[in-house]
C-alpha cells in the first residue's frame, strides 16, 4: 500500500503511521510492543533513508550538472586556445616566408653589386695599368 505522501511530512500526516502509535501505546503484551517498536523505528530509518538518497541523488545531479558545465568551459577554452596556436604558426610561417622572400632578393641584388664593382675594379685596374703604359710610352724610356 503506497501513500501520496513522501519524507518527513508522511510520518506525521499519515493515518497508518497514527494507527501504528496507537498501536503501541494500546499493547499489552511487551513483545508485541517491543516488535511494534521495532517495526515502528525501521519505519522512520527507511523513510529518512529515502529522504537521505533523495537528497543525495539532488546534490549528484547539482554536480554533474555543474561539472558538465565546467567541462564544456573547458573544452571551449581548449578549443580557442588551440585556434590561437594554430593562426598563430600560420601566422609566422607567412612572416617567415615574406622574410626569407625579401632576404632572397636582397641576396641577389648584393650579389649583382658585388659583381658589378668586380667587373668596375677590373675595368679601373685595366684602366690604370693603360694609362701607366702611355705614359711610359709617351715620355719615352726614362734614365736613371
Amino acid at each position: 500500500m503506497t501513500t501520496p505522501y513522501t519524507g518527513p511530512e508522511r510520518r506525521s500526516v499519515d493515518p497508518i503511521q497514527t494507527q501504528i502509535e496507537d498501536l503501541i501505546l494500546e499493547a499489552k503484551e511487551p513483545k508485541d510492543k517491543a516488535l511494534l517498536l521495532i517495526l515502528n523505528k525501521m519505519a522512520s530509518s527507511l523513510d529518512a533513508n529515502t529522504d537521505l538518497t533523495r537528497s543525495l541523488s539532488k546534490e549528484l545531479k547539482s554536480h554533474t550538472d555543474r561539472f558538465e558545465l565546467h567541462e564544456k568551459k573547458e573544452l571551449s577554452l581548449l578549443n580557442r586556445g588551440r585556434g590561437i596556436v594554430l593562426a598563430s604558426i600560420f601566422f609566422l610561417g607567412v612572416v617567415q616566408a615574406t622574410f626569407y622572400y625579401i632576404a632572397k632578393n636582397h641576396i641577389r641584388d648584393v650579389e649583382e653589386i658585388v659583381t658589378a664593382v668586380r667587373e668596375l675594379q677590373i675595368q679601373m685596374a685595366e684602366h690604370r695599368e693603360h694609362h701607366r703604359q702611355e705614359e711610359r710610352f709617351r715620355d719615352g724610356p726614362k734614365l736613371q
